[in-house]
C-alpha cells in the first residue's frame, strides 16, 4: 500500500489550536492514521460509528468527506474537546467546520514521509552552507556541488538528506528538538542559525567541567571533528530553545571522504560545525535521500 504523509494546522482568531500530522492511501483517498504533533507516536484516527461515509482527503479539493465519517478526536476551538468531528471544504477554503464550528483557516502540507521523532542531527531549511559559489540555502544543494571545509579544502557533496521533525518548544533542553544560535552570542554568524538539538557547534575547548560533562551524558563520549571538541547546541546554553513550536522541514549533508565513518567542519551562516558522516545518513539518519 502506497501511502502519503500531510501536516495539518488549524488556526482561529490568528491563534493555532491544533497541530498534526495523517497518512492517507494513495490509492483509496482514505486517511489510515492521524497524529497529534505534541503526542506523535499515538494514532488518534477514531474507530467509532462504522457504518458511516468513509474518511476521505482530496489534495486540492476535499478535506475530509463531510457526511459524519470516523475523522479523529482532537482539541478545537476554545479548549480540548474529545469527540468524532468531521471538517470539510475546499483544501484552500477558510469556511472549514470543525464540530459544528466555522471560520477555522486550515493548512495542509505535504510532507517527505512520517514526521520523525527520533534523535536526530539536522539543519533546519534556510540554513546557508558555504561553498565555492559563496553562501548557498542547504536544500538547494545536490550531489557534486563542493563545499568549502574547515581543514580540507573545497569536498564534494555524497548525500543530501531531508525529513520533517516535531519540534516541541519545551523549556527543557532535550535532544529532540530546534535551537537557535544568534549573533549576540556567537559573533561570526552573518544571520540566525536554527539546528537540532544533536547538532553540534565545534569549538576548541569545552568552557568547564560541567559541560565537558553535560557533552559527556548527551553523546556517550567526547568526539573531535578536525581536532575539534564537538558541542551539541542542547547543551551550548548560547544557543536557545526555537520559539514556535510545529513541524519544520530538516536537511543535512555528508561530504567525500576516504573514511565511511569520518566528518568534517564546514561553515552555516558563518558558524562553525559539523557535517554528518556517510554512514550516518545512509544508515542511521532516517532521513529520505535527495538527488
Amino acid at each position: 500500500m502506497s501511502l502519503s504523509w500531510y501536516s495539518i494546522q488549524l488556526a482561529r482568531n490568528g491563534s493555532t489550536v491544533f497541530d498534526g500530522f495523517f497518512s492517507v492511501n494513495d490509492t483509496s483517498h482514505i486517511v489510515q492514521e492521524f497524529y497529534d504533533s505534541t503526542n506523535p507516536t499515538v494514532n488518534i484516527r477514531s474507530t467509532g460509528n462504522s457504518g458511516g461515509p468513509t474518511y476521505l482527503y482530496y489534495p486540492g479539493w476535499l478535506c475530509f468527506d463531510g457526511g459524519g465519517c470516523n475523522i479523529t478526536s482532537f482539541p478545537y476551538g476554545f479548549g480540548s474537546t474529545v469527540g468524532d468531528y468531521n471538517l470539510y471544504g475546499n483544501t484552500g477554503s477558510s469556511n472549514g467546520i470543525v464540530g459544528g464550528a466555522g471560520s477555522f483557516i486550515y493548512t495542509f502540507t505535504l510532507l517527505s514521509g512520517r514526521p520523525g521523532t527520533s534523535s536526530v542531527v539536522c539543519f533546519k531549511e534556510g540554513s546557508m552552507i558555504l561553498t565555492d559559489r559563496g553562501y548557498r540555502a542547504i536544500q538547494d544543494l545536490r550531489k557534486g556541488d563542493l563545499v568549502e571545509t574547515y581543514k580540507h579544502g573545497l569536498k564534494p557533496v555524497n548525500m543530501i538528506g531531508k525529513r520533517t521533525m516535531y519540534h516541541a518548544c519545551t523549556s527543557e533542553r532535550i535532544k529532540d528538538q530546534l535551537y537557535v544560535c544568534r549573533a549576540d552570542q556567537y559573533p561570526e554568524l552573518k544571520d540566525d542559525l536554527v539546528i537540532t538539538g544533536c547538532h553540534s557547534i565545534l569549538v576548541d575547548r569545552f568552557i568547564d567541567q560541567e559541560q565537558r560533562s553535560a557533552v559527556t551524558e548527551t553523546l556517550g563520549k567526547i568526539y573531535l571533528t578536525d581536532e575539534k571538541a564537538r558541542l551539541p547546541a542542547c547543551v551550548d546554553k548560547r544557543a536557545v530553545v526555537y520559539e514556535k513550536a510545529g513541524l519544520y522541514t530538516i536537511y543535512h549533508i555528508a561530504l567525500d571522504h576516504d573514511d565511511y565513518y569520518m566528518n568534517y567542519g564546514v561553515y552555516a551562516n558563518g558558524l562553525l560545525v559539523e557535517t554528518c558522516s556517510k554512514r550516518y545518513l545512509k544508515e542511521l539518519s532516517n532521513m529520505e535521500l535527495m538527488e
